[in-house]
């Protein structure tokens, strides 16, 4: 089994509630919120909340053995924080450790087993969408615990800077990224009002975003059609464009940025 396509945020919903089923994993039930990506075809599960606060467990998981060891905690205890693998290392970027989002960012090392800090996020923020585009970490969306966000910001592993990237179209907490050629995808998410299954993309050669529409099958019903057009013109009633008062994209409010599944 490949990994290289397999990266979702929340655990307890997606991957490990598969494998749970398989009987490979019995997490522990009071553990919930953690969140993963891949690297080197394993699977990195990375902190998560007891119901009181983050915790700073990892662990991950070899498909091949259907083992699950224990790696070094992080240095702090958080979930929602945004998952995913860049240069063979994994970055935890935000999340929040109790009822604070945070702007901190974690990388672990699998050859040292060790977690050590890197230069915090412009806006903290958790729930975000993690994903490396364009050999940079774009951190996308998210909630800073009161509003749901649009903006988006770019980490160089060079500079070891994070500068402010193009907004969303819409603002996106707990949003689904994923990289498909030369586009980074966000799909769904929750506005602030609505949860949402609208979809955009931001391209590598005009560094915009765009809203997706999708192409529907002769076999979707017409109101499975009418569900996703719908979607768009929710959103603007609603408000959740880059003109809400609730996205203000002066302030690069970026976070809670949520589930995330990235494609490579």
């Amino acid at each position: 089994m490949s990994t290289e396509r397999i990266s979702a945020q929340y655990v307890n919903r997606t991957y490990l509630g598969t494998i749970c089923q398989q009987n490979v994993y019995t997490p522990n039930a009071s553990t919930l919120e953690m969140w993963v990506c891949d690297l080197n075809d394993k699977i990195y599960c990375v902190g998560g909340w007891n119901g009181q606060v983050g915790i700073k467990q990892c662990d991950v998981f070899d498909p091949e053995t259907s083992q699950w060891t224990n790696i070094a905690p992080l240095l702090t205890g958080q979930c929602r924080a945004g998952v995913c693998s860049m240069n063979g290392l994994v970055f935890a970027a935000g999340g929040c450790d109790a009822w604070n989002c945070l702007s901190s960012v974690e990388v672990y090392d699998p050859q040292t087993d060790t977690w050590t800090y890197i230069k915090n996020m412009i806006t903290a923020r958790r729930g975000c969408g993690l994903a490396m585009f364009k050999d940079k970490l774009y951190a996308v969306g998210g909630s800073d615990g009161t509003h749901s966000l649009c903006s988006t910001e770019i980490y160089d592993s060079v500079e070891k800077t994070w500068t402010p990237g193009p907004n969303m179209t819409t603002s996106r907490a707990n949003v689904g990224i994923a990289v498909i050629g030369s586009r980074l995808y966000a799909v769904g998410g929750f506005s602030g009002k609505t949860f949402l299954n609208s979809i955009e993309y931001l391209d590598d050669k005009t560094d915009e975003w765009t809203t997706f529409v999708p192409k529907f099958s002769s076999n979707q019903t017409d109101e499975e059609k009418e569900l996703v057009s719908n979607d768009s013109e929710d959103d603007s009633a609603n408000g959740d464009d880059l003109r809400s008062e609730n996205n203000d994209s002066s302030n690069l409010s970026i976070e809670n940025c949520g589930e995330a599944l990235v494609a490579s």
